[in-house]
Formats: C-alpha cells, sequence, structure tokens
C-alpha cells in the first residue's frame, strides 16, 4: 500500500464528509485503499486515488479530477451523489 495513496484518499474522505456526505475509507488486506461514497438512494461507489504521470488523480467510475485543489475534487465527487 502506498502511503501517499492512503493519505490523498483520507484527506479527501474528509472534505466529501464537510460536504454532507456519508463516506468510508477501506483498507482491504490484500489491497489498496479506497473511499466508498453514499448516495442519497443508499448505493455506493468507488474513489482511488491513481498515479498519473508524476502526480495523482481521484478516478470514479468513468469519472476522474485532480487531486489538487483537494476541495474541489470533493465537490464534483459530491456531486454525483444526489
Amino acid at each position: 500500500m502506498s502511503e501517499t495513496r492512503f493519505d490523498l484518499l483520507v484527506r479527501l474522505a474528509w472534505q466529501i464528509n464537510a460536504l454532507r456526505r456519508a463516506v468510508m475509507v477501506v483498507m482491504p488486506v490484500n489491497g489498496e485503499p479506497v473511499v466508498w461514497v453514499s448516495m442519497s438512494d443508499g448505493r455506493r461507489f468507488a474513489v482511488m486515488a491513481v498515479q498519473q504521470g508524476g502526480g495523482w488523480i481521484f478516478v470514479w467510475g468513468v469519472h476522474y479530477a485532480p487531486t489538487e485543489p483537494m476541495a474541489d475534487a470533493a465537490a464534483l465527487i459530491a456531486a454525483v451523489t444526489s
């Protein structure tokens, strides 16, 4: 597991939760961490942090956002939950 990946996802989860959305950081024994974001209808979707070039992006479904500014990425992801 990458410490950078974990750090990014925890910071993202904090930002999304500040937008009044339920999130869960999951750290599997044999895998990379992921953030599960709850939608208003009870479904959830996963957000991953992925290295791209020299930086990182968040990926969920077919969508992606740069990790910085973190608040902008959180707002984009939270918008999907309605």
